[in-house]
């Protein structure tokens, strides 16, 4: 977090309510950052299903989506 602050993508504060805790929020430039990482992101996979006829999109999304909640629950220790 050190390193995003003194880039200045990241805002380091008190925290208003707990003083004993800080928060962290994105900076202006950390927003916009972000912003451009999920526009490549989504341009990725907007080229990669070019590539894939429309008729299987619905059926490899559906695929991706049980593997990332399987993935996910494997992370969490919920091993089948």
């Amino acid at each position: 977090m050190d390193s995003l602050e003194k880039k200045g993508y990241l805002v380091r504060a008190i925290d208003p309510t707990d003083r004993r805790g800080i928060t962290a929020t994105l900076s202006k430039k950390g927003i916009e950052l972000s912003e451009v990482l999920e526009q490549n992101y989504l341009n990725i996979h907007k080229e990669i299903l070019a590539e894939i006829p429309k008729q299987y999109h619905e059926a490899l999304i559906q695929g991706m989506q049980n593997m990332l909640t399987t993935l996910d629950s494997w992370l969490k220790g919920n091993k089948k």
